[in-house]
């Protein structure tokens, strides 16, 4: 094979995977919220970060954008607080807690959630437990989902 075809077919074979990639990130992510999407870093004392976005959703077959604004604060070294709101109706609190600084950054985030789901007799309570790892240029995580509710809900 000569060396341009060698060029041109692997350039295929590379975006052709970053593209399935995205793609099967995009569908199999669930609820993907951009607050999600945070390094094991912390926020130094007083810093403040603020943040707006979308979250997309599934709701009842039709997708659905959401807006969310955010915001952090460094409380002491190595821990900081979140808030996130996304209208009518969802609350989202936070800590993250970095307990590994030598290279490599390791963190634990605890969240905790209230969503009335546009209806008043029903509470939904997330807590969102999260391990984070990585350095400045990458990281990875392990994110739990846990729900409870009050009143009824009609699946």
């Amino acid at each position: 094979m000569k060396e341009r075809e060698w060029e041109s077919a692997m350039s295929w074979k590379l975006s052709f995977s970053g593209g399935l990639f995205l793609g099967l990130l995009f569908f199999l992510s669930g609820c993907m919220s951009f607050t999600t999407l945070q390094t094991a870093e912390t926020l130094q004392p007083g810093s403040v970060q603020l943040g707006a976005g979308t979250m997309v959703s599934e709701s009842g077959g039709d997708w659905v954008a959401l807006p969310e604004v955010s915001g952090r604060l460094g409380v002491v070294n190595d821990l900081d607080v979140g808030v996130k709101y996304s209208p009518p109706d969802v609350v989202m609190l936070d800590g993250k807690y970095r307990f590994l600084n030598n290279g490599i950054e390791g963190a634990f985030d605890f969240g905790w959630s209230t969503n009335t789901g546009h209806n008043e007799a029903v509470k939904l309570h997330g807590y969102y437990p999260m391990l984070l790892i990585g350095q400045k240029h990458w990281y990875a995580g392990v994110k739990g989902l846990f729900f409870t509710t009050t009143g009824e809900i009609s699946l």
